[in-house]
């Protein structure tokens, strides 16, 4: 690395160097891959010239380039059409990649039902508490005392006042 520092001394090369990878960085997708090949180049190819020639690096950079251009050109791919597997009814069914995006807009609705039906189901803060609490998962005793120590009171209470909020939420439910 210590003939590398004629290369970081010399900005008009690391001008080159930057230039020539920015013009590339669209279509090679590990740029540092490249730079390092680059440095590795140009590191043995001054390892043996006391005075380097400065077309002579410049070749060498637009060479590993075009090696890089060359190795990320062919793709190994494989089109969704000709991935096909048997179902249990013996047919040939195309492989059909998930829809991650239809999946986070159903949960995004299902929620905004869900807060909905909560501010529709709650008429003041302690049943919007409650219900809060029971789409968190939490149990009855939990939110008796979580109530108790907000709204004040004993827990035993609110847990009595949870049993009665829940048979009016049944209730309302069954209705709509």
């Amino acid at each position: 690395m210590d003939n590398l520092k004629i290369v970081y001394e010399d900005i008009g090369i690391m001008r080159y160097v930057r230039k020539k990878v920015d013009e590339v960085s669209h279509i090679i997708t590990n740029i540092e891959k490249l730079e390092f090949r680059i440095y590795e180049q140009l590191e043995s190819y001054l390892q043996h010239r006391k005075t380097p020639s400065r077309k002579r690096i410049m070749y060498l950079v637009d060479r590993e380039i075009d090696f890089v251009k060359r190795m990320c050109r062919v793709e190994k791919s494989v089109q969704f059409s000709c991935i096909t597997s048997v179902n249990d009814f013996g047919e040939s069914v195309e492989f059909e990649p998930e829809d991650l995006l239809a999946q986070v807009s159903e949960t995004a609705i299902q929620n905004i039902s869900l807060k909905e039906m909560i501010a529709r189901l709650a008429t003041d803060d302690r049943e919007l508490t409650t219900l809060n609490a029971w789409a968190n998962g939490l149990n009855d005793m939990q939110i008796s005392e979580t109530l108790a120590s907000l709204f004040g009171g004993k827990s035993n209470s609110h847990r009595r006042f949870i049993q009665r909020f829940k048979a009016k939420c049944q209730r309302k439910i069954l209705v709509s």
